[in-house]
């Protein structure tokens, strides 16, 4: 997989094994905030859910493949990804808004409390 995101098929950079808020993510894009894990049969699903809902609240997508599916089928396997980069450039812009209008109310709650 490291050699597929590596050469950029993708359009954007990933950088491999990433600490984010606790965890270390297979494969990162901080361009697009788009993690790709690879999962072996070690995998517990409900932690895995966990870990993506937590990360998702933060603005990260996560991906999810089996060995198999990146041994057998990664034209797929990158498709799927690329086709998620280009969706998820196309968002920036609305998720950028959305991350500033957070800030604002966080910023205007302190301040109330301060009052």
């Amino acid at each position: 997989m490291w050699r597929l995101l590596r050469m950029e098929r993708c359009g954007v950079s990933f950088r491999r094994q990433v600490p984010a808020f606790g965890y270390i993510l297979d494969f990162y894009s901080a361009a697009v905030g788009l993690a790709v894990e690879v999962d072996g049969s070690s995998h517990n699903p409900a932690q895995d859910a966990k870990r993506d809902a937590d990360l998702g609240r933060r603005g990260i997508r996560t991906l999810r493949f089996t060995n198999r599916q990146v041994l057998e089928d990664s034209a797929r396997v990158v498709d799927y990804i690329r086709s998620e980069v280009v969706q998820r450039q196309q968002q920036i812009p609305y998720l950028r808004e959305l991350r500033r209008a957070a800030v604002e109310v966080r910023d205007a709650r302190r301040r109330e409390r301060k009052l």
